[in-house]
């Protein structure tokens, strides 16, 4: 056996994580305003729900990333 597959790198700069840092807010925001202003449907609430929980899969990933690295460091 060859041994162990490499990891693929992670590519987070600080540009990038910015950016989805702002589109979550905007997501947040246009979710909040929908769910006030319009006429909610079952459908409306389903795909808002899964692009809050994609979120917060991403933000608790990065978070997880970011102990494990500067744990790794030290």
């Amino acid at each position: 056996m060859t041994g162990r597959p490499q990891r693929p790198t992670v590519d987070l700069s600080r540009r990038r994580l910015i950016s989805v840092a702002l589109m979550t807010a905007v997501g947040l925001t246009i979710f909040v305003v929908a769910m006030f202003t319009t006429e909610p449907n079952w459908l409306m609430w389903f795909f808002g729900v899964l692009m809050l929980l994609s979120a917060l899969a991403f933000w608790t990933t990065y978070v997880v990333y970011r102990r494990r690295k500067r744990a790794a460091e030290r």
